[in-house]
């Protein structure tokens, strides 16, 4: 297996984690891709790629939603995040909403307001424009959100050189039947469709920043 990103070791802090993701220019669409990109706050959902500073290496926060009925991405590994409501004032809005509905966490945890880097499209919903937003947790080494609900089976955090490309195409079931797909890996967890692009997507454009070289 191929390290995704490698870890390097730095006495780098929160706030210049989220200085360096603000400084950097928002991703482009990539050519070929399932993904587009559309105007700046008009998504019709968001998710949140949360990071933090523990022991020299940055990690990403992910969640395996609950097995449901009618999920289009039920049992999956994600981002937290979700749908649009007609009260959010924009899209901003609801990514911190469901970030607190689904893992406890408030805007008072993280280093200053969630950063948009781009909108995606999930290849099983191509018309659902989904903006994918960047924050860092503002204590190194804090435990951070930690929901298990009707709506989240787990979280955790992953070191972002320790998530690996697998070798071969891994079976997978989702919701339309078994599917055999290319997916990431984190101690025997399958990261797979959305998540795992974006999470690719992310590398290629910040891979030099999440791995704190300097």
């Amino acid at each position: 297996m191929v390290s995704a990103v490698a870890g390097v070791p730095g006495a780098v802090s929160c706030q210049t984690l989220y200085a360096r993701l603000k400084a950097a220019p928002p991703w482009d669409d990539r050519p070929g891709g399932s993904h587009r990109a559309v105007a700046p706050m008009t998504g019709e959902a968001a998710v949140l790629s949360l990071f933090r500073r523990n022991r020299g290496r940055t990690e990403v926060f992910l969640i395996r939603r609950a097995e449901r009925t009618g999920d289009p991405w039920s049992g999956n590994i994600a981002f937290p995040g979700g749908r649009r409501d007609a009260g959010d004032p924009d899209i901003r809005a609801t990514v911190l909403r469901e970030a607190e509905e689904e893992v406890g966490l408030s805007p008072g945890d993280l280093v200053g307001p969630p950063l948009l880097i781009g909108t995606r499209a999930p290849a099983n919903r191509p018309w659902l424009h989904v903006s994918v937003f960047v924050d860092v947790l503002a204590e190194e080494g804090g435990v951070g959100p930690t929901g298990r609900n009707e709506e989240v089976a787990e979280s955790f955090w992953a070191p972002m050189g320790e998530l690996h490309e697998s070798d071969a195409p891994v079976d997978v079931n989702s919701s339309i039947g078994p599917l055999k797909v290319e997916a990431l890996t984190f101690q025997g967890r399958i990261v797979w469709g959305f998540t795992r692009r974006v999470l690719l997507d992310l590398i290629e454009t910040y891979g030099t920043i999440l791995s704190l070289q300097g």
